[in-house]
């Protein structure tokens, strides 16, 4: 199996051999995906099968790629190793210039123990008649006269989660003057007088 880069009137073409059968990303056109020396076999032992080697090839923000090929050579395993549904069993994929072969590792928790002395309050939705995260929730902070919105969201993330609680910056305020709740059932309600530095948490009446 070879990966030969070639250029053509401005068009890179690489093609992959394997027994006679090609495909061909024709690359037409910053850096978003990078593949180096990518294999991938399945099984283990005597049944290990390999189907991709030393693939390697760059696509550039606005590329069109197209991949072609006859049955066998590998095209939709490499297709759901791009679109990040199996992983290679060796090389590296970067991703706007991040390795995300290693997805399965352990996670890392990055913690900034500095940060800044301004306030913050956070507020915890639990809904009722509405769903029971509150999702949807439009909520308004009134604070040294002015006003934050934002609306509370499902899960957002990757392999991760984001924190469920709604996040306001008070700078150096110490009380939040009023806190006002749209819910999804159409509810409103108001609390006044939040002092910060804490999680409130606030079910739909």
């Amino acid at each position: 199996m070879v990966v030969k880069p070639r250029k053509k009137s401005g068009v890179v073409l690489l093609a992959y051999a394997k027994n006679r059968n090609i495909f061909e990303l024709n690359v037409l056109g910053d850096e978003l995906i990078e593949l180096l020396d990518i294999g991938k076999i399945y099984g283990e032992g005597d049944s290990a099968t390999p189907v991709l080697k030393g693939i390697s090839f760059r696509i550039e923000k606005g590329d069109y790629v197209s991949v072609m090929g006859a049955s066998g050579t590998g095209k939709t395993t490499l297709m759901n190793i791009l679109g990040l549904l199996d992983k290679p069993t060796s090389g590296h994929y970067r991703l706007d210039g991040n390795d995300v072969v290693n997805l399965d590792d352990r996670g890392i928790l990055l913690r900034n123990n500095k940060g800044n002395e301004n306030n913050w309050l956070q507020v915890l939705l639990i809904g009722t008649t509405s769903n029971r995260d509150g999702v949807g929730a439009r909520v308004q902070l009134t604070v040294g006269g002015k006003v934050q919105t934002t609306q509370k969201k499902s899960a957002s993330g990757y392999l991760s989660q984001n924190d469920p609680r709604l996040h306001f910056g008070l700078s150096t305020s110490k009380i939040a003057e009023k806190l006002e709740i749209t819910w999804p059932s159409g509810k409103i309600q108001i609390l006044e007088n939040l002092e910060a530095g804490q999680v409130v948490t606030v079910t739909e009446p």
